[in-house]
């Protein structure tokens, strides 16, 4: 007679679910990332229209910047309090919001001024910091 051996599957461990954002975070989140897209839009505006001059402060940066800032900000906090918590870093955002602080991070890089990225041969507009935001431009949604 043949014996008969059980079969069982088996079944791999999975991590456990990253944490779900709140309606309230999701809400806020919601809130600043159209006022961010809204000062991106005011600033492509104001630079089609000839209404820029040379310098980097104008109103219209400050819109866009100071949005970016306060998307970076509430993530920021946000990170840090589930981290001071006890959560690891790298779980301390919602699924799908720790793109969005890298992203943050990635443009305020390329916007500072310390990060030139360019030399007297090379123009302004293929310079390192220029196809960052542009990149990150194309990404926004993703974020």
């Amino acid at each position: 007679m043949a014996t008969q051996t059980s079969t069982r599957w088996s079944v791999p461990k999975s991590r456990p679910a990253k944490r779900q954002a709140s309606i309230r975070f999701n809400r806020a989140m919601a809130i600043l990332s159209t006022v961010l897209v809204g000062g991106f839009y005011l600033d492509l505006w104001a630079h089609a229209h000839g209404r820029t001059d040379n310098t980097f402060f104008t109103p219209w940066h400050a819109v866009l910047y100071s949005m970016l800032a306060a998307v970076g900000i509430f993530l920021s906090i946000a990170a840090w309090r589930t981290w001071h918590r006890g959560a690891p870093w790298w779980e301390s955002l919602p699924a799908g919001y720790g793109l969005s602080l890298v992203g943050v991070a990635l443009f305020a890089w390329a916007a500072s001024p310390t990060s030139s990225g360019t030399s007297s041969s090379v123009s302004s507009s293929v310079s390192t910091p220029s196809s960052v935001q542009r990149t990150w431009c194309l990404l926004a949604p993703a974020f």
